[in-house]
This record gives structure tokens, sequence and C-alpha cells, in this order.
């Protein structure tokens, strides 16, 4: 006798968790015309504050599936990076300066209010999340995935898929199932969360990190009267009152883990904004006290056959500069196009499943390894790390171009793909910046029937310039690729027939004296005419060059569009 309920039609993706990550891998999914079932084990969607602040890189993704603009609209923009060490300000930077992008300043807005719009959309692309359903085994064969689901008392379900995602945070039910082992890059710590009113010199859409005797802290706006504190828990908390909140579990983390920590008191918080913070800083009033304890890692791999890891699952960040919600979202766009082409048969199969922990997992390495993060957002104390820290911000201070850098690092906006299969086109591209890998950047553009100025992000998105912020739902032809052609036709007529073969998974959009009258868009890529550049569905440069570099076209072709049949 069959113990299970076999799921009678086989779904093309199973997402576990529904947090940012898993919403936003979902949603791509289904705009690339993919069936989708999202399952999270909270039989309630967690409606407090946790992450906040959404970063340029974030927003840019988000933008392909319609709702960066939505998230703007609610959320208070982030307008300056101050960073301290007891009454010195040592750098206060304006965020977006010389950014070259859709959205040049980072948005706060409330994880739970992120996650509703994210689930509005998704359920307008005819997806709900199926909760109080967790995934208790995996089995794999060759060309699909069984997994079995618990349903509260329900009978098990046994479910199909092509592909099993695991977004289930920190303690990932799926990371342990596949038995993947997870990098250590440091013991866990306590941090310690705080969201009230407080009293002081603070500045509006001001995002501060600031040092002390007791450490850093770090404080965000939420909105135009409450503020974000977040610490380091120096000692053991005295036992929590009964009826608190329990801290954050990292977007829905396993069961069978070790107790929460107990939240901070009012008074516990201000000791550390007393000792840490900008000069001058009261807690006027609370409304959300919560710790959790964790340390920073990244999962020895990405991907056991065909199942894959994604945001908290794959990597834990420290919270100080609010990355860990972006890396999961832009995790989540990198993935999702590879497994509608994969799923389709196009390109190399093999080469585009292994790009997603090729191009992703040195991001989440780098992100944590990074001395200049820890340097400005790290909660090392000690005499010895302020000094250094305070000798690194004053460089910084007096050089505008390494500013720059670290506030495009947090953004999530400057790192670039170096590895596999589809980064390894770089090598065959001898000029031109941004190169294979890095961000495609925004240009103005000039409707050529109209004459109207607007932006060329939206139709990089697989979105027509008048329809931003819209969309159709899903594109049975799957991901569009881009092909920007710089001058005239004529100029650039080789190229373009080299991508006829692809139909209306390649777009092309004529960057001439028409669309680009004032030639932004060509300084912005360094073309010259008659040059070109192939833009990934991920808005990821896949490769350039110039009127004759028909092979390079062809060699990222037979890695990520062309058909088995016509290789």
């Amino acid at each position: 006798m069959n113990p299970y309920d076999i799921a009678g039609e086989a779904t093309d993706v199973l997402v576990v968790g529904a947090g940012p990550a898993g919403l936003s891998l979902a949603i791509n999914c289904r705009r690339f015309g993919l069936s989708v079932r999202v399952i999270d084990r909270h039989p309630e969607p967690d409606r407090t504050s946790r992450a906040l602040a959404v970063w340029s890189g974030s927003l840019e993704a988000l933008s392909a599936v319609g709702v960066a603009e939505d998230i703007c609209a609610e959320g208070l923009t982030i307008g300056r990076v101050t960073v301290g060490d007891g009454a010195r300000v040592l750098l206060d930077e304006e965020t977006g300066v010389d950014h070259a992008g859709p959205f040049p300043q980072p948005v706060i807005l409330p994880q739970w209010r992120t996650e509703q719009i994210l689930a509005d959309r998704l359920a307008a692309l005819g997806v709900r999340v199926e909760r109080g359903v967790a995934l208790v085994a995996i089995d794999q064969e060759r060309d699909r995935v069984f997994a079995t689901l618990h349903h509260g008392e329900d009978t098990p379900e046994r479910a199909v898929a092509g592909f099993v995602v695991g977004c289930d945070g920190g303690a990932s039910a799926v990371r342990h199932l596949l038995e993947i082992e997870a990098e250590d890059f440091s013991d866990p710590e306590t941090h310690v969360f705080c969201d009230g009113r407080i009293e002081g010199p603070l500045q509006p859409g001001t995002l501060y990190l600031w040092s002390g005797e007791g450490g850093s802290i770090a404080l965000s706006p939420i909105d135009g009267e409450t503020w974000r504190m977040t610490a380091r828990r120096q000692a053991a908390p005295p036992p929590a009152p009964s009826g608190s909140h329990p801290g954050p579990d990292a977007d829905g983390a396993a069961t069978g883990e070790p107790p929460p920590e107990p939240p901070p008191t009012r008074e516990e918080m201000q000791h550390y904004l007393t000792l840490s913070g900008p000069p001058g800083l009261s807690i006027a009033s609370v409304s959300w006290l919560a710790a959790y304890r964790a340390g920073e890692f990244v999962a020895e791999r990405y991907r056991e056959g065909r199942c894959y890891l994604v945001g908290d699952a794959a990597h834990v960040l420290s919270p100080t500069g609010g990355q860990g919600l972006n890396m999961g979202i832009m995790d989540a766009a990198n993935l999702a196009w590879k497994l509608a082409q994969i799923a389709r048969g196009r390109g190399d199969v093999q080469a585009l499943a292994d790009s997603y922990e090729a191009e992703r997992r040195p991001i989440a390495k780098a992100v944590i390894e990074s001395s200049l993060v820890r340097l400005l957002a790290g909660f090392a104390g000690g005499i010895v790390a302020r000094t250094t820290r305070d000798v690194a911000v004053k460089a910084l201070s007096r050089l505008a171009p390494l500013r720059r850098r670290m506030l495009a690092d947090l953004a999530d906006s400057a790192a670039g793909y170096r590895e596999g299969a589809l980064a390894g086109l770089r090598r065959m591209v001898t000029a031109g910046t941004p190169t294979v890998g890095e961000r495609a950047l925004d240009a103005p553009y000039h409707d050529p029937e109209t004459g109207k100025a607007g932006s060329l992000w939206p139709m990089l998105c697989g979105l027509d310039a008048r329809e931003i912020g819209k969309s159709d739902g899903p594109k049975s032809d799957g991901p569009m690729h881009t092909l920007l052609l710089f001058g005239d036709a004529t100029a650039t007529r080789a190229i373009a027939l080299s991508v006829e073969e692809f139909g209306p998974a390649v777009r092309i959009i004529q960057l001439d004296a028409v669309t680009d009258p004032d030639g932004e868009a060509a300084r912005r890529y360094n073309v010259d005419p008659g040059g070109w550049v192939l833009v990934r569905p991920d808005q990821v440069v896949g490769t350039r060059g110039g009127p004759l570099d028909v092979g390079l076209v062809d060699s990222y072709a037979e890695l990520a569009l062309r058909p088995p049949e016509a290789r």
C-alpha cells in the first residue's frame, strides 16, 4: 500500500520558503513560462519588520518583475551614509552619486511589506503560497525530484518537480536533506534589534554606522519618526519577560534549532547607544525588540543534482549592512532564467546549471571576507580595531573613487561574475566596459515612434519602454535576452542576422541618432559605432564586441541560447 498521496502532475519548480528570495524566484520563473509551487512551513506570514534595506542592485532585479516602483513608492529613500566614532564623523557621503542605474539610492521598507508586495505580484501570476507545508524528504532521479511534503495532520504528499529550490533560511531543511555542509566564517554571535523613536541629532534619510567603547551599531530610519538600531550583544541578558517576542529566524529556519535568544530590553539598547552611538541620543519609545544568534557562513555548494540553494539557505551574512535580503533577491534573478533555459533544453544545460554556483558563491564569500565591510560595518571592538578602522575611513574620506566603491559594494551593484562557463567569455572580449559578467547600465532612450525621452532599463528587463512596472504574465517564449546595437542598421547588420534564429528570445534595440541622439548610451557602454552588447535576462552583460565579432555571439549562444538540435 502506498503511504503517500502522489501528485498527479509535475511542477517545473518547487520553491521551499516564501521570503523575499523565494517569492522573487517564483515570480521570475512564472514570467519565463514555468509552472511553480511555493510552500512555507509557517502557517502565517511574519509581520515583523526584520530586514529593511533594499539596495540598488535588488531594486534593479525587482524592476524586472514589476514591483520596484511599488517598493520605492512606499519606502523611505536613504540619501546619505554617515560613519563615525565617538564624537567624530569619519565619513559623510551622499548615496547614488555617479550611479548609472535606474535606482541610484537604496530604499527602506519593512520586510513584511516587501514580502506582501511580492506575494501579491505572484498571486497576479496565478500562484499563491501554500502555508503550513513542510518539506521532509527529497529523492532525486535523472530528470525529476520527488519531494515529501507534510500538510499538518493530513496524509503526506509526494510531489513531483523538475527542480527543487531551497529558499528556506539559514537552517534550511533543503540544505540539510541534501547533506550540504557550510563553510563557517565567524563564530555565532547574538545581534539585538530595536525599532522605536530616538530623540537627538539624527538627520532624516541617513544610514549611520557608528563605533565606540561598546563596539559598533547601525541606525537606519524606517519612517519619519521610527529608527532601527542594530548592535551586537556584549553579555548574557537577564531572563526574558513572559510574553516577549522571539527574535527573527532568518526567513523560515527549520525546526530543531536552539531556542530563540531572549529579546533585549529598552535599557540594554540604550546602554549600547550611549557607549557606541552618535552623541546625545536617547530611546524615547520602543515598538519592536528582537534578538537572534547566528554566524556568517556560505554553503560548500549551491547545487546537488536538480536541487538548488538560494538566499539565506546558501549564505548567512552579518545583518549590519542589510545585505542578506538583497543577496537572496540577486541569487533568484541569476538562477530563474537558467532554470527556464534548462527546462527547455536550450544552451549547454550542464554549463548553465553549474554557472549559478560559479557566479553567485564567490559574491557571497567576497561580501563576508571584505575587509572594507568589516572595517566600516563590523562589530569588532577594541582600540586596535577602532584605530585601524579610523585610518581606513579617513583614507576613504579623501578618495572619492573609493567612497563610491564602498557604496557600490553595499548596493550589490558593482560585483561582477568572473567564474563559470558564461563568465569565461570575458577572456574573448578585448575592450569596453561594462564587460562580460558585469551589471548592465541604464541610459536615456528616445522612442523611435513618438520621439519621447525615456529609459533603456525597462527593455533590458523584457518590458516595453512605455509599460515600465507592468507585465502581461508568463511569457511562453521564455527568458528574453536583449541585443543593443549601436549606430545605424547597416553597420550592425551582420550581428543582427546572427541572432535571427532565436526569434523573440533575443530582442534587438537599435541605438542610433534617433533613439540615442546625444550618444549617452554609447558613452556609458563605451561602444563605437557598429559595436554591440548582448544583455542576459538578469540584466548582466553576456558578451559584447564589434561589427565583425559574430563569433562572440555564436560562442554565447552555444552556452545559453541554442537548442541541442541546432548545435
